[in-house]
């Protein structure tokens, strides 16, 4: 098979996609067995081991319910986002912070994974400049600048009008916005993921758990796994 691209699974990881096998239905994508247990969450490599041989014995023709034995998520799982009352949006003083920056940066990007880049793309960069440069003034208190950066996240996330979390990148980030409804679905869709999934992408991104880690002094609801840290 030629491989012509990736496919963003709901679990903070791509997968290969390959050309269609019948080329008349260019719509109609291939994954591998391997590929699909990742698409259902199946965490554990020698799980999917065990799928790909039971796809393989059945012909690709195969009871896909087997995939929740496995450690699977099948369907997808997703959490409702109630509306957050007051918006952090309207107070952010945009004559003297880039808010319409970061609300660009976050809506220029389709797809949940790409806009996970973006975010902890700028979010890093702004706790390097801000918090780590040497300064000739006191610098800013650590846990006062990561509410800073959770306004301006927050005043992102209100601009998506998103209806509900449906995979790890957005859980993620809604976990560390302003608003506490948010952030218990965000905590609440990880949650039965925290020490697979979830753990293998925040451990991949030292950016995130930094701003989390801030997060944590300022919304104290926030679990300690949620920057990379135990139970």
């Amino acid at each position: 098979m030629k491989q012509i691209g990736t496919f963003p699974t709901p679990y903070g990881v791509r997968i290969p996609v390959f050309e269609p096998a019948d080329p008349n239905d260019p719509d109609n994508v291939t994954f591998t067995a391997d590929g699909f247990a990742m698409i259902a969450g199946v965490f554990d490599p020698s799980d999917r081991a065990k799928f790909v041989e039971a796809a393989r014995r059945a012909g690709g023709r195969i009871d896909i319910s087997i995939l929740r034995d496995m450690g699977g998520h099948v369907p997808t799982p997703k959490q409702q986002l109630a509306h957050p009352g007051d918006a952090v949006y309207p107070t952010i003083p945009a004559d003297t912070i880039p808010i319409e920056n970061w609300v660009d940066l976050g809506m220029d990007q389709r797809r949940w994974c790409d806009r996970a880049d973006a975010l902890m793309e700028i979010i890093g960069h702004n706790l390097r400049e801000n918090l780590d440069k040497d300064r000739t003034q006191p610098a800013i208190p650590p846990d006062l600048y990561g509410l800073g950066i959770s306004m301006m996240l927050t005043g992102v996330l209100e601009h998506l009008a998103e209806s509900e979390i449906e995979c790890l990148e957005a859980a993620a980030f809604y976990a560390l916005s302003c608003h506490e409804t948010w952030r218990s679905a965000g905590i609440a869709w990880l949650r039965p993921v925290r020490n697979s999934w979830f753990r293998q992408w925040v451990h991949a991104r030292p950016d995130y758990r930094r701003f989390a880690g801030y997060s944590r002094q300022n919304f104290e609801s926030l679990p300690s796994w949620i920057c990379g840290g135990g139970e």
